[in-house]
């Protein structure tokens, strides 16, 4: 980077190739600046189907990777949420989608039977040598959503053969009570 106030040769205004930064100053990896997406769907308060959440947020310049929260809590503790992503993206300011659009099956035993859920979207450039702290993006506001309740699909399964009727084989992975053998 070269200094904009002038040289020895007093060509004032002129770049030269003296460093910009002072002496009393350590140089440190590179890091982009980033503003937090903003989510436009789902909206406060909307119902969602927790096996097809469509969150929608709008790009910050600066981000091609993003990270989807869901959690029960609007400080999403460790352990209590669930990631998704990254996802990259072409980043806005390079000729990218003004919004950005990613379908999710929030269905696990941290969301399951939990009525109200928090969606967060965070935003951060891969290619920064460090990642934003504390947790290695820029996340917008928390938006709490109403969810239906609905069963997860027993594991090692997929949602159409969870839509099975009562007695219809138990799949791989499914619990057993013990006592007589059935599903729980």
């Amino acid at each position: 980077m070269a200094a904009s106030h002038g040289n020895n040769n007093g060509n004032v205004g002129q770049p030269t190739n003296q460093p910009v930064m002072s002496p009393l100053s350590m140089t440190s990896a590179w890091i982009t600046a980033i503003s937090p997406p903003a989510i436009t769907q789902p909206t406060v308060g909307q119902q969602v189907s927790p096996d097809q959440v469509q969150i929608s947020w709008q790009q910050t310049p600066g981000a091609n990777q993003y990270i989807i929260w869901v959690s029960t809590s609007p400080t999403f503790p460790a352990g209590s949420r669930i990631q998704f992503g990254p996802i990259t993206t072409l980043p806005v300011d390079q000729g990218g989608p003004r919004e950005v659009s990613k379908t999710v099956d929030v269905r696990n035993k941290v969301t399951n039977r939990h009525r109200t859920l928090y969606i967060s979207v965070g935003a951060r450039n891969s290619q920064d040598a460090v990642s934003p702290r504390p947790f290695g993006a820029i996340y917008s506001a928390p938006v709490s959503v109403q969810s239906e309740i609905i069963p997860p699909p027993p594991p090692g399964t997929s949602s159409a053969q969870s839509k099975r009727p009562k007695g219809e084989g138990h799949g791989k992975g499914a619990v057993l009570d013990g006592k007589n053998g059935k599903s729980r």
